[in-house]
């Protein structure tokens, strides 16, 4: 009768909170069996109950805030990535002042969101606000530290934009050069390569100019920490184009100097065609001379034989 109503008192008592099975199980032993021996063990064998119920109830807490805390990253970071893409989304670049100036406002509106999800899982009374500190401290930092990881990708994005944007404007400044130079080059007859050299500077300078108009935009990202100077792609710029003239005059010169040669050669091919046609000429005339001049003597040689046979 005693081991069972024991045993009912410590099945009843295992089911309260920590806190208040202990007390219940020792109010609810009758004084007379409080001292026994089996109730000694009853009571050892509950706190060991309480403290594996406790351990269990620590590992499945544990879990949930691990759960809480990456469903809350998973939101934080989608909104980051939401509010960064929202600004970024066009092809063109922006400067590096803009694109820090969105990742922290991004990043302010991402942590913020995260610390709302997680710091209840904390607590919040005025007792457990060194616990939320602790929390915080613990997957918050990692978090920020992984969004500034994050930001490096939208910064590597931007740059290829940044780079992307001069080829694009150094194509279609070189285009623009091309046309001017053909402008002259496509006209019927030589080439005048003073006309020529006067359109170059002409060219280049309104070809710069278009170049700048083009990139002006993104001159402050170009010239960002870690970029490449913006006068830099302008001299790239101007250089290529110097070296592509250079080896048009050098063909036009080339053709120019071929040109002549041909047409002297020519002239001195005419020329000894006439002295050909000359020579031809004479001896014909020196053979046609020398036919009178037989016909001549053989008439003569008649003309005697005549007169003898008289």
């Amino acid at each position: 009768m005693q081991t069972h109503y024991l045993q009912k008192i410590f099945l009843v008592c295992i089911l309260l909170p920590e806190k208040n099975a202990m007390k219940s199980f020792q109010d609810k032993l009758p004084f007379d069996i409080d001292g026994c021996e089996e109730a000694k063990q009853h009571r050892t064998q509950l706190g060991k109950e309480i403290d594996s119920l406790f351990s269990q109830l620590e590992e499945r807490n544990t879990k949930k805030q691990q759960l809480a805390v990456t469903r809350a990253k998973r939101e934080a970071f989608d909104c980051y990535h939401k509010n960064m893409n929202n600004d970024l989304g066009s092809s063109d670049p922006i400067t590096v002042g803009s694109l820090e100036e969105i990742n922290h406002s991004a990043k302010i509106k991402a942590m913020s969101l995260f610390q709302e999800r997680i710091l209840h899982e904390a607590g919040s009374s005025e007792k457990t606000i060194q616990a939320r500190v602790e929390f915080y401290n613990t997957y918050g930092e990692p978090a920020e530290q992984d969004l500034e990881t994050r930001f490096s990708q939208y910064e590597d994005d931007n740059n290829l934009k940044i780079k992307l944007s001069i080829s694009r404007a150094k194509r279609e400044a070189t285009q623009q050069y091309n046309r001017e130079i053909n402008s002259i080059l496509s006209k019927p007859g030589d080439v005048d390569l003073q006309e020529l050299k006067d359109l170059h500077e002409s060219a280049l300078s309104s070809a710069i100019g278009n170049f700048q108009g083009k990139i002006v935009a993104d001159y402050d990202a170009v010239d960002g920490p870690g970029y490449t100077s913006k006068t830099t792609y302008e001299t790239e710029l101007e250089n290529n184009i110097n070296e592509s003239f250079t080896e048009l005059i050098s063909l036009e010169e080339l053709k120019k100097a071929q040109k002549e040669r041909k047409a002297a050669e020519d002239s001195a091919n005419r020329r000894n065609m006439e002295v050909m046609k000359q020579m031809k000429k004479n001896k014909q005339e020196e053979k046609e001379r020398e036919e009178r001049i037989r016909e001549n003597i053989l008439r003569l040689i008649a003309d005697k034989e005549n007169l003898e046979a008289l």
